[in-house]
């Protein structure tokens, strides 16, 4: 079961077994679950680039069936980056920032309340654009649990600094499976 389309895509192409790949939107769907009460007039949705077939966009769209759902003009197999794709940030940021700033212009053309996504990368790239949270993970609707971004970045950022960056960084050096111990 996975919940991030990136991950859904890759164990999908890469599966040689009969080890079944499912999204858990697309089993909270199927379970009935929705969001109707967020307090949001209209949504809209981006979509993942790793979802251009659309199918996980399809079940998140089932998920908020019960609100006014307005399309962006690029949207499903024609969806455009947020700006984390390729990590592109870390090798570009001003391209990061266009293409975060494109999509934002698209959400708000539609003139919707929130932007609701389904990948936490986009979530938290557009929601670095927005300036106002007006950028949520399905995930966040569903269970009405907000994601605080600044919190993220500090515990993003500490996971390797400070005491606990120095443990981490033991950890990993320790590894069996990465062998990055220096060879004698």
């Amino acid at each position: 079961m996975t919940a991030c389309p990136t991950c859904h895509q890759r164990l999908v192409e890469t599966n040689n077994s009969d080890l079944e790949v499912i999204s858990i939107f697309k089993l909270m769907a199927e379970a009935g679950l929705g969001v109707s009460d967020t307090g949001f007039k209209t949504v809209t949705v981006h979509d993942s680039c790793t979802d251009r077939s659309g199918a996980i966009g399809k079940c998140v769209r089932k998920l908020l069936a019960g609100l006014n759902v307005k399309e962006m003009a690029h949207s499903g197999t024609d969806t455009i980056c947020c700006g984390s794709g390729g990590i592109v940030s870390a090798v570009d940021p001003d391209i990061c920032e266009a293409r975060a700033a494109a999509r934002m212009r698209e959400v708000s053309e539609t003139g919707a309340d929130v932007c609701v996504t389904y990948c936490m990368a986009c979530a938290h790239r557009l929601n670095a654009q927005s300036k106002g949270n007006s950028v949520r993970h399905i995930l966040e609707l569903v269970f009405n649990e907000p994601v605080d971004h600044e919190a993220f970045n500090e515990k993003n950022y500490n996971m390797w600094t400070d005491e606990t960056g120095e443990e981490n960084s033991d950890l990993l050096m320790q590894s069996e499976v990465l062998d990055l111990q220096p060879s004698s």
